[in-house]
């Protein structure tokens, strides 16, 4: 699976900081990249935050690796973000951290996630618009060829069009990387060639993690 793992570490680049989300507003999301501000400094805003609280590690190329964080884990908000901004920033000074690391800091920090977890479903949305501009919901396996004039595939999209994978019934744990190309003067559209490498991402985690009935 070295090939496969090589693969999609590449469509989802380095590792930059994390974000934190209440009611899966990533439009509102709080932004903490590494090597800048505290993390402790969001235990205000989590105490306001309510029980939908999630946490993504952001990458450069608009991928990210998320969790939502189970009911006896969220007493646990700011000690969780503390731990994964700390771990995650410390490989960071010592070079790019791809999606493979990271998803293996988010299970020891967190717990399994991913791991002999079956991927679920599929969503389609543009990067932190999930709320604001629509999303699709797609059954496994994916199409290997994308829709057209879907919620969530706009033609000419405001920013990147990110295929996330779901994991487990709850879909408390997920990936997310895009699936388009910036078009100057026209935004960002879907590309076959991505499209079909992140349709293939479910299968590929799935064998590697060890989770039975993978798609």
């Amino acid at each position: 699976m070295t090939a496969a793992i090589d693969a999609w570490d590449r469509l989802f680049g380095a590792a930059t900081g994390l974000a934190v989300a209440a009611g899966g507003a990533w439009e509102d999301a709080v932004r903490l990249p590494f090597g800048t501000g505290a993390p402790e400094d969001t235990g205000p805003w989590l105490a306001r935050a309510g029980s939908d609280v999630a946490i993504e590690v952001a990458f450069d190329t608009g991928a990210f690796v998320g969790v939502r964080l189970r009911p006896d884990e969220r007493s646990s908000a700011v000690n969780i973000v503390t731990a994964l901004h700390s771990g995650l920033g410390t490989l960071a000074d010592a070079g790019p951290v791809p999606a493979s690391a990271a998803m293996e800091r988010v299970e020891r920090v967190v717990g399994p996630r991913f791991h002999h977890v079956r991927p679920d479903h599929a969503e389609l949305g543009v990067l932190d618009r999930w709320q604001s501009l629509g999303h699709l919901r797609m059954e496994l396996p994916v199409p290997m060829s994308p829709p057209t004039g879907a919620p969530g595939v706009p033609a000419d999209a405001p920013g990147p069009i990110i295929m996330e994978i779901g994991f487990g019934p709850e879909a408390d744990g997920w990936l997310g990387a895009p699936v388009s190309a910036s078009v100057p003067g026209r935004g960002h559209r879907v590309d076959p060639a991505r499209w079909r490498a992140v349709a293939l991402l479910p299968t590929d985690l799935c064998v590697r993690a060890g989770c039975r009935d993978h798609p």
